[in-house]
Order: C-alpha cells, then sequence, then structure tokens
C-alpha cells in the first residue's frame, strides 16, 4: 500500500505566511489528532554550523511548537552534538552556536536544548530490528537520551545535498542527527581517511580542526593516526584536497547504517516527518558556509513514513531544472544528464541504498500518494 505524504508549495500569496502553511500542512498529516496532552514532544531540528545560512530558520520550528502546545503538549527544540570539531561537537558550544543562529525559548517559541548531553555520551541504545533474510551490520543503535525519552519525536528537515550521502533527508536528520557521539562513529568508522602526499602542504589546517586529535604532522606532512573516528571532516576542510577516503572505502557503507539507524529509532519511537524543501543547498547544513542552491524552492512535504517522505521530496528535487552556475549546473555542463540532481550532488554514494535498508527492516515503504494541501 502507498503511504500519505503531504505537500504544499513554496508559494505564499497575500496574506498567508509559510507558517500558517506549516500548520495546516501538519494539520493534513493528522498532527491536531493526536492526544498530546502532558506529553513531551521533541522537534529535532538542525540549528546550523556558526557561519551557515541555508538551515531552517526558528520559525518553522515555532510553528510547529505552538500547534503542540494548542494540544496541550509540551515541546522543546533539540539536536544532538556532531562528531567533527566546531562550536556543535560538545552540548556548551552547540548551545551558544543555536543562540547565534537565532534559536531560543523566544524565537523557537519552547526550550531549546542538546539531546545527547555536554560530552555527547548521554546516550540510549535501542535495537536495530532483525527481518529474516535481511543483513544488517549492526545490533544496537546509540541516540540521545532526550528523544528517546520524547513522547513523540517531530522530524524538521532541511531537504538538500550533501558532500557523504548525495542526497540528506529525514532519514539523515534522524539517523545520523539523533545519535550520540558514539552512534556517529558506528555510522562513520570505516571510512578510513588518507593523506596524498604529493598534494599536502603540511599547513596544519586539518591538525587544528580534528576532533579526535587524529592528525600529526611527520616530515612536513599531515599523517593520520589510530585515533581517528572516520568523521571525514579533514577531507572537508583541506584547503589542497590532499585527504580522501581510502581507495577500497565504499560510501554505500554509511548509506547502509543509516538505513539501519533510522529503523532501529522509528521501530521504538513514533515519528512525524517534515521536509522542507528551500534554499537546496549542494552540502549539509554542518559546513560552516553555505554554497549556492542547486534547485528553486519547492515546499514543504510531512508524512508519519520516514521513507516514503525522504522518496517523495527526493522525487520532487530531481524534478527540478538545475540552476545554472551552480555545483549542479557546472556537473551538467561536464556530465550531461547521466545520472539524477541528486546524485549527482555525490556520484559515489548512492543515497537510495539508505531508503532500501529502511523499508527492509520495516521503518516504511518507497510507495508514496502525494496529497495535496492548500
Amino acid at each position: 500500500m502507498a503511504s500519505s505524504v503531504y505537500f504544499t508549495d513554496a508559494r505564499v500569496e497575500g496574506r498567508d505566511s509559510v507558517a500558517g502553511k506549516l500548520k495546516r500542512l501538519l494539520k493534513a498529516a493528522g498532527l491536531d489528532k493526536e492526544d498530546l496532552s502532558g506529553k513531551f514532544v521533541a522537534i529535532k531540528a538542525h540549528f546550523g554550523e556558526n557561519g551557515n545560512s541555508s538551515y531552517l530558520k526558528p520559525l518553522y520550528a515555532r510553528a510547529i511548537a505552538e500547534m503542540v502546545k494548542e494540544a496541550g503538549g509540551i515541546p522543546f527544540v533539540t539536536d544532538c552534538s556532531t562528531l567533527y570539531p566546531g562550536m556543535r561537537g560538545n552540548g556548551i558550544g552547540h548551545l551558544l552556536c543555536a543562540e547565534l543562529n537565532g534559536f531560543n525559548s523566544i524565537s523557537a517559541g519552547c526550550p531549546v536544548f542538546i539531546g545527547d548531553g555536554i560530552r555527547g555520551n548521554d546516550e540510549v541504545a535501542l535495537p536495530v530490528p532483525q527481518v529474516e533474510g535481511i543483513e544488517t551490520w549492526l545490533k544496537e543503535a546509540y541516540f540521545g537520551r532526550a528523544l528517546v525519552d520524547a513522547d513523540l519525536v517531530i522530524a524538521l528537515t532541511h531537504v538538500k545535498g550533501c558532500m557523504s550521502t548525495a542526497y540528506a533527508g529525514a532519514i539523515k536528520n534522524i539517523a545520523m542527527g539523533c545519535a550520540s557521539r558514539r552512534g556517529k562513529k558506528d555510522m562513520h568508522c570505516d571510512a578510513n581517511p588518507a593523506v596524498n602526499p604529493e598534494r599536502c602542504v603540511g599547513c596544519g589546517r586539518c591538525v587544528a580542526e580534528c576532533g579526535q586529535e587524529a592528525i600529526e604532522i611527520r616530515d612536513g606532512k599531515a599523517f593520520i593516526n589510530e585515533k581517528c573516528a572516520g568523521c571525514v571532516h579533514c577531507i572537508a576542510i583541506c584547503p589542497k584536497q590532499a585527504i580522501s577516503t581510502a581507495m577500497d572505502y565504499n560510501w554505500n557503507n554509511l548509506q547502509h547504517k543509516l538505513g539501519e539507524y533510522a529503523a532501529a529509532f522509528v521501530a521504538q519511537k513514533k515519528v512525524l516527518n517534515v521536509g522542507v524543501a528551500v534554499d537546496i543547498s549542494p552540502q549539509c547544513d554542518c559546513f560552516s558556509q553555505s554554497d549556492a542552491p542547486v534547485v528553486g524552492d519547492i515546499g514543504m512535504f510531512a508524512s508519519w513514513d520516514i521513507v516514503a517522505l525522504d522518496q517523495a521530496a527526493a522525487d520532487a528535487i530531481d524534478a527540478q531544472p538545475v540552476i545554472p552556475g551552480t555545483v549542479l549546473g557546472e556537473y551538467r555542463d561536464t556530465h550531461g544528464h547521466d545520472v539524477s540532481n541528486t546524485h549527482a550532488l555525490a556520484a559515489n554514494s548512492d543515497w537510495e541504498i539508505a531508503l532500501d535498508v529502511a523499508e527492509k527492516l520495516g521503518a516504511g515503504s518507497r510507495n508514496y500518494q502525494l496529497h495535496q494541501v492548500k
């Protein structure tokens, strides 16, 4: 059977508003029918890294919080700390970053705090579903305690691209975004970045920005030691593109684990997924900068099925014309239309694997029916 996905476009006419359209979307999805009296509702957001400008602004979270409070619920906006360094690498810095980017109890309409504690280790282990005939790589998945303790989770997802996963939607927001630091290490652990000494100039930027103290300078070149957790932050920030994953690394390993983590979470927690497809940047909001959107604004999606929502939003991005002069526009100039828009954002990482794994483990269905909401 097809899962219901609700959609409203990006147009805001007359005296309408984005918040108003979002509330109508959530009402169509059935949020107003939920018994939320006295219940904790986690709004899983992404506060954006310091310097990023494409993350979803607090008004989206506030609209959701207002609906939850009207139903008698107790909302809070939350995210879990990152594995890579930066302001969001611990609970204190993460909260300060959220405030810099406009998130506080007034702007979001409810309390804002970090879901996995000060050090990223306030976690709960959830079992990865085991389905006969389906291979799983993990037995347990580790998530921030605040998200597991919530009675309902509303995943507020900025639908966009990603260097590691090509397409970043609700599955990534739940799997990677709700995971504790231990969980993030589980998913990244076999990335194995390596240094090309012919490109490396020994500038030391990777040393300064490595959150694991896993890089040092030896004989004028960067060297990655055994402390490496595989977060691949060094790949993203190297100014000489001297660091890459090992030749035998397959980014699809990460996709497989994302599917398992997402399935583990939704098997235990009720999740309403909201996907906002605006400012569709080629990189995730974890970057400290934002490149130009690769396609135009599309609108907002909502579904209780995490797999169906991701499929619908990805299909919508793939159906859009590419904006010339962007990363995706440059790709089309060189490669033509050999792959879809979403696959072209990271051609070596197949995002559909995460959806396939999640679907096979019972998290949802890639078959969906789209319902238009005015």
